[in-house]
């Protein structure tokens, strides 16, 4: 897509004066809700990096004078996970017939692009399409909040990531710059996500591609720009054509799961899995010394209300996918998703 923090939104009038200075600290953090950004020392020392990058200060004062914290988007950031989701919760909304469908039809109707995009970047169709359907249904959900705001809201009001979202800001702004007409008034996810693919800021400046070539790269309606940036993405990442992604393996030594941490293991070589007891169709086959990681994937509990575990060796590709989010959970169902539309 992992936890996250409380972060307190007032003080109790009665704290202390032995806990004054601990109070102050925590106001301090606290979203400032109910004033806006263009007054703050903050604000005023970012306006005035991004004015000596070239951005006119007396616009950037306007913007951020018309704009308060979204205590919502906080609130997001910082939802509590009561326990972490398990393969069979998770998936069945990637897999449903519906998306499925959705998703034949995006690869016919664009086919034309991804056959370029796939002889540029090297990148298979399918899986360029189940991102795009994982992430945003193929553009059915792209998401409400403005964009600067949420990632001004992030940068200023929540200090446990603030300084990845001000780069993020400060990225956004300086593409809104270049291309002012799409980004300037953009909506995407709470956390700053865009377009059909959901690509933070950097992400557009590092691998957003104008596949259309028509000056602009648009991640809403151009879609030779959205495959094409998306291809780019795996590319540049390190994407392996025609590379294994997961393959379902069997565990015989009990010690062998000892080595998986939160459902994952490190990587090893696959000579050493098969050391350790762990065997799969073809495994025999992969060069010995290629690495991978051992996972797990949990079926739905049996009669006996356990759960069942499949376990499965992740290769290269599934940790290229996981660079679009860090979870086992995401990169298995974006695979599931693309097999099933290469069918």
């Amino acid at each position: 897509m992992r936890l996250l923090t409380i972060i307190i939104l007032g003080l109790s009038l009665s704290i202390s004066s032995g806990n004054a200075e601990a109070a102050k600290k925590k106001k301090k953090n606290a979203p400032a809700s109910s004033t806006g950004f263009e007054h703050r020392a903050e604000v005023q020392s970012f306006i005035k990096e991004m004015a000596a990058l070239g951005l006119n200060s007396r616009e950037l004062n306007q913007r951020f004078a018309q704009h308060r914290p979204n205590t919502e988007v906080i609130r997001l950031m910082d939802a509590p996970v009561l326990r972490p989701a398990k393969w069979y919760e998770y998936y069945p909304r990637f897999l449903q017939a519906d998306r499925i469908n959705a998703g034949h039809n995006y690869l016919k109707n664009h086919q034309s692009i991804f056959k370029r995009a796939q002889e540029v970047y090297k990148v298979s169709p399918s899986l360029i399409a189940a991102i795009i359907g994982v992430e945003t249904f193929y553009g059915r959900v792209t998401g409400s909040n403005e964009v600067f705001n949420a990632l001004a809201t992030l940068c200023f009001d929540y200090p446990r990531r603030s300084q990845y979202f001000c780069s993020e800001l400060k990225e956004y702004l300086l593409h809104t710059q270049a291309d002012g007409a799409i980004y300037k008034k953009a909506k995407g996810s709470f956390a700053g996500a865009m377009g059909l693919p959901q690509f933070m800021p950097s992400s557009i400046k590092n691998f957003a591609v104008d596949f259309d070539a028509d000056g602009h790269v648009d991640l809403w309606n151009s879609h030779a720009d959205i495959i094409a940036s998306v291809a780019n993405y795996f590319a540049g990442h390190g994407w392996e054509e025609n590379g294994i992604v997961m393959l379902p393996v069997q565990v015989h030594h009990p010690d062998t799961l000892k080595l998986i941490q939160n459902q994952m293991s490190e990587r090893q070589a696959v000579s050493k899995w098969l050391e350790a007891g762990v065997s799969g169709e073809g495994l025999d086959k992969i060069p010995a010394l290629e690495s991978a990681g051992l996972i797990v994937l949990e079926d739905p509990p049996g009669e006996s209300e356990a759960v069942n575990h499949k376990y499965y060796l992740a290769f290269n590709n599934f940790y290229v996918i996981t660079r679009y989010n860090r979870s086992r959970l995401y990169a298995s169902a974006v695979w599931s998703l693309a097999l099933e539309l290469s069918k």
